[in-house]
């Protein structure tokens, strides 16, 4: 029996349990990496930090001389694109293998 370009696709995806599994635990581990990053965020620009807007989580950026504050949204944001940087390249080779 011939099979289709797709047939082909899931029966090859159940050879491949090993390799979902360690997508799922890498996408478990981007969390834990977020997780991480935000409390150095949180750390770093705590309130007080800022000398002009002292009662609130601000960034300088020095070059501009712009200040941003800090919401709960804009920090999870900001952590998960530094490690977004550091892992796309191994999350986008997974992404195109499973699609």
């Amino acid at each position: 029996m011939m099979m289709t370009g797709k047939e082909k696709k899931y029966t090859s995806f159940c050879y491949d349990l090993p390799l979902l599994i360690t997508f799922l635990f890498q996408a478990s581990r981007f969390d834990d990496d977020v997780d991480d990053h935000l409390a150095d965020i949180e750390t770093k620009y705590a309130v007080g930090t800022c000398e002009i807007h002292s009662d609130k989580e601000c960034f300088h950026h020095c070059p501009t001389d712009n200040h941003f504050e800090l919401t709960r949204a804009r920090k999870i944001f900001w952590a998960a694109k530094i490690v977004s940087s550091f892992q796309f390249e191994e999350f986008q080779c997974i992404y195109n293998y499973l699609a």
